[in-house]
């Protein structure tokens, strides 16, 4: 970012600290380095000259980047691209740790994060056991995972066989890792209801949408992961992704990177034609289904704060028939926040706990949430607290109210 840019951006913070009683790092820790304030502070100090130090990098590595502290600031301060920019300078001037370097690498060849989650799907049972929660592995032994427990890996998503019904159009279906490698019932049932609602849809191949390198400062990566979606998805009239993260970063994220370069008229194309998937849904008229049960649905931060879909995932479940059972706080962050959530686990459980109690209030058996990220985090939680909740992606529960039942049978 151009250093004036930048100045022009910081000295627009009021101070007035509107961004506390949202920012879920403060809420947890009561501390001022943590919440959009404090940060916009520390990089003000830096831009003047400040030479980084510990306190610095905590403020950058705490931040979940889940922009609820930009939707409530008055002068609309986007805090999580100031800090993105920042990790990205440090990124530059420090280098990246060696283990985000040869994932970021693996995940900007498609085929090798195949090959990856291939061979830790025949690996996990020797380095993981079988969790409380069915369908969930623990460590045996430290393996990067800080204790947590994680979803089964399974054979990659692939676009089952069928056909849709009605013929009413086609949709470009973008998994994202997470659904291609670790839910990737998500992306069957998706296709699944988009076919039985008319549209064909098409799965013209597709590697990271370059967020968790965004994320972790690695920009030059992020480039390259934008360029190849936008040139393998440019002949597409309709992008779907069930995942939130996704669709905020081919949305709003690709024009931002991209711009100057060659591929900045494509990505703003790629902008306007990409939808997530309850959005995209919830702008059609859809054949009935019917599903009892009681549910509690969480926001994903990148849906809620970051697109401004709120709505649409309710009436999804609510045409159900379903009970929809609201949380105190179904907007609070679950504190996955992707490398987040790995660099600094205890603090996102400790966010995490809060989002479970949340739940357990509303007593409903079914957490739906269209977050791959947050319903891996939320998972675990349910596992530490041994509580029976299932989490299951809006998609899935339509796929299951085409063929009648109970959401919790």
């Amino acid at each position: 970012m151009d250093p004036r840019t930048l100045d022009e951006l910081l000295i627009r913070c009021m101070r007035c600290g509107d961004c506390q009683a949202v920012c879920p790092t403060y809420q947890a820790t009561r501390d001022e380095v943590a919440v959009a304030r404090g940060r916009i502070r520390l990089l003000r100090a830096e831009a003047g000259g400040m030479e980084p130090g510990p306190k610095f990098r905590e403020a950058l590595s705490t931040c979940l980047l889940c922009r609820a502290c930009t939707s409530r600031c008055p002068p609309g301060v986007e805090v999580d691209s100031l800090v993105m920019d920042a990790r990205g300078r440090m990124a530059e001037r420090d280098g990246l740790p060696l283990a985000y370097r040869l994932a970021f690498r693996i995940l900007e060849r498609p085929s090798l994060t195949r090959l990856a989650f291939r061979m830790g799907a025949l690996l996990q049972g020797a380095v993981l056991s079988p969790a409380w929660k069915d369908g969930l592995m623990t460590p045996r032994r430290f393996v990067g995972l800080g204790g947590r427990a994680a979803p089964r890996l399974r054979a990659p998503f692939a676009l089952p066989p069928g056909r849709a019904r009605g013929g009413r159009g086609k949709v470009a279906l973008f998994p994202g890792c997470l659904t291609n490698y670790v839910y990737p019932q998500v992306g069957r049932a998706a296709v699944e209801v988009l076919r039985k609602n008319g549209m064909e849809v098409v799965l013209p191949g597709s590697g990271c949408c370059g967020m968790p390198m965004l994320a972790a400062g690695d920009r030059a990566g992020a480039i390259r992961a934008a360029e190849a979606n936008v040139e393998l998805l440019g002949g597409v009239e309709t992008v779907v992704t069930p995942c939130p993260t996704c669709a905020l970063t081919l949305r709003e994220r690709y024009p931002v990177f991209l711009e100057g370069r060659d591929s900045h008229d494509a990505a703003l194309e790629m902008g306007r034609k990409t939808q997530e998937i309850c959005t995209y849904l919830g702008g059609m008229e859809l054949r009935e289904g019917k599903l009892a049960g009681k549910i509690t649905y969480h926001d994903p931060c990148h849906l809620n704060w970051g697109l401004g879909v709120k709505e649409e995932p309710r009436a999804l479940l609510r045409s159900l028939g379903l009970e929809l059972k609201e949380m105190a706080r179904p907007e609070a962050c679950c504190g996955f926040g992707g490398t987040f959530s790995l660099k600094n686990y205890d603090l996102a459980v400790q966010i995490n706990d809060k989002k479970l109690e949340d739940i357990a209030g509303t007593e409903a058996g079914i957490v739906a949430t269209p977050c791959p990220g947050c319903r891996m985090h939320i998972e675990d939680g349910l596992n530490r607290r041994r509580m029976a909740q299932r989490v299951l992606h809006p998609v899935e529960l339509l796929a299951m109210g085409y063929g009648g039942g109970d959401a919790q049978g």
